[in-house]
């Protein structure tokens, strides 16, 4: 739109425009092309093909120029210049859209498989890390039972927890720091002083 501003100033025409062209036909060549209409005086426009490297096409198109001026060979020379211009700016344009979603896909599927990972690991660390809890707490019945109360508290609040985490949303730090005490908890009535 720009462009077709400044270039209506240019060339002294009451308006340039754009618009989106069909495919080009099979040995159509870029450059001013005059289209003469059949109104009484027959108005000429010019077009324009802006000729981008892939579709969608586009070209400009020129209405009569005041006072029945014609399009001299430096109008032309700049109508063209204009269009290869037009046609190299929409081209980048067109690559960095594509390189861009091509990047955002790309960190779409790494987060998605991160996701899955870990969701994976979670699923066989979950059972693993229950039934060790459970036969420590089993284990300390028998020869601490104060302390195998205490581990059984333990479990069952980092149990609350994690099931308030898996419902989604944030967490502040200090809950985070309590869910990874009552891990550290019931892996020290684990391994004792070997943690």
């Amino acid at each position: 739109d720009a462009v077709t501003r400044h270039l209506t100033r240019a060339l002294q025409a009451p308006e340039v425009r754009w618009r989106a062209e069909p495919p080009a036909t099979a040995g159509e060549r870029p450059g001013v092309r005059a289209e003469v209409s059949s109104s009484d005086p027959p108005e000429i426009t010019a077009f324009v093909p802006v000729p981008t490297a892939e579709p969608p096409r586009f070209v400009l198109e020129v209405d009569p120029l005041s006072s029945g001026r014609r399009l001299l060979s430096d109008d032309r020379s700049l109508l063209e210049w204009t269009a290869l211009y037009l046609a190299r700016r929409l081209d980048t344009l067109r690559l960095i859209h594509e390189r861009c979603e091509r990047r955002r896909h790309e960190e779409e599927a790494a987060k998605l498989a991160t996701e899955a990972e870990l969701r994976a690991l979670q699923a066989q660390l979950n059972p693993h890390f229950l039934f060790n809890s459970l036969n420590t707490v089993n284990y300390l019945m028998g020869s601490d039972p104060p302390r195998a109360r205490e581990t059984l508290l333990e479990l069952t609040q980092l149990l609350r927890a994690v099931l308030k985490r898996s419902s989604g949303g944030f967490t502040t730090l200090g809950q985070e720091m309590e869910l990874v005490e009552s891990y550290l908890a019931l892996e020290r009535a684990r391994f004792e002083e070997r943690l």
